[in-house]
């Protein structure tokens, strides 16, 4: 009996270290459906929400480093000069968040009409070594969802990126 129970232990450590060999350690980054914001029709002082939404989270890469880059130029009424309004939010978010998203004000001063340009970086930590350095998936963007994002591509051994656009228009 000890023999066979013997026999078995080694079977099964032979077939785990077997199967361990053939693991695809190939990074593969995310792709994304395209943006949503909300409220869905914009005016100055409102807060919008901005996301952008995974397709897919890729494999083997984890903590996304988000930078959104928000302009929009206002006039002043009482002064009648142009300001400039940026916003650069840069943070580490987690790859389990189905959206990455940022929050901003649109001044009272902004005019209905105006268009705000928005533009959104993305870098992924590769969690083991990158078989497929420069592999690139594109992005299209898809219905329900605005903007447009470039290819999510395998940079090197430690990460992953992939941006996008969109331009914010204010209703009347």
């Amino acid at each position: 009996m000890k023999k066979i129970l013997y026999f078995l232990c080694i079977l099964s450590l032979g077939c785990f270290l077997g199967s361990c060999d053939d693991t695809d350690n190939t990074v593969i980054p995310p792709t994304f459906k395209g943006f949503t914001y909300a409220p869905s029709t914009l005016h100055p002082g409102d807060t919008v929400t901005l996301s952008a939404v995974y397709a897919s989270k890729g494999k083997y890469c984890y903590k996304p480093r988000t930078t959104w880059r928000i302009t929009l130029d206002t006039l002043n009424a009482e002064t009648q000069q142009y300001d400039r309004v940026t916003l650069s939010n840069q943070r580490t978010c987690s790859i389990s968040e189905e959206n990455l998203s940022v929050r901003f004000a649109i001044p009272h001063s902004a005019r209905p009409s105006q268009t705000c340009p928005v533009k959104f970086d993305v870098a992924f930590d590769n969690a083991v070594d990158a078989e497929n350095q420069g592999y690139s998936l594109p992005n299209p963007t898809q219905e329900g969802y605005v903007g447009q994002f470039d290819n999510s591509v395998v940079n090197s051994l430690l990460y992953s990126h992939c941006s996008g656009s969109l331009s914010v228009k204010l209703g009347d």
